[in-house]
């Protein structure tokens, strides 16, 4: 697997990711709650156009990427969403939540590994300020739970 694969795999994650909050957004009763969800849904989307334009302003091949990344980028890190989707109305706040954080988490160790395999810096640039924008998807999960 190589590099631009990862990334289109990250554009998809990213697209899933919209998709996962968009739905938990339309499910959930609390405005708050909903409101947040569409919050992270749309930076979601952001993140990837932000892949799809490293992917169009790529000028070289990648590099070959070692056998741990594309052993975890061939995971899913979203799970399937014909699975989840109808089971958002079931699931308590705290339950979508729980499964969004993991969500993240997995995102933003795959998104490390994409660090690690870059040489250009405005790529790496872009792909630390999409790391940190997950973190802080983390945070806003927590504290949208805590305030529950």
């Amino acid at each position: 697997m190589r590099v631009n694969d990862i990334i289109e795999m990250a554009v998809r994650v990213e697209n899933d990711g919209e998709l996962f909050y968009t739905e938990a957004a339309r499910v959930a009763e609390d405005p708050k709650v909903r409101k947040t969800f569409e919050q992270l849904a749309a930076q979601e989307k952001a993140h990837a156009a932000s892949f799809r334009k490293l992917l169009e302003d790529q000028d070289e091949e990648w590099d070959e990427i070692d056998a741990y990344l594309s052993t975890y980028a061939s995971a899913n890190i979203i799970p399937d969403l014909n699975l989840i989707v109808p089971e958002l109305k079931r699931m308590t706040v705290s339950e979508v939540i729980d499964l969004a954080i993991g969500i993240e988490k997995d995102s933003i160790i795959l998104y490390y590994e994409l660090l690690d395999t870059l040489a250009d810096e405005r790529a790496k640039s872009v792909v630390r300020n999409i790391i940190s924008q997950e973190k802080e998807h983390v945070s806003t999960l927590h504290n949208l739970r805590k305030g529950l």
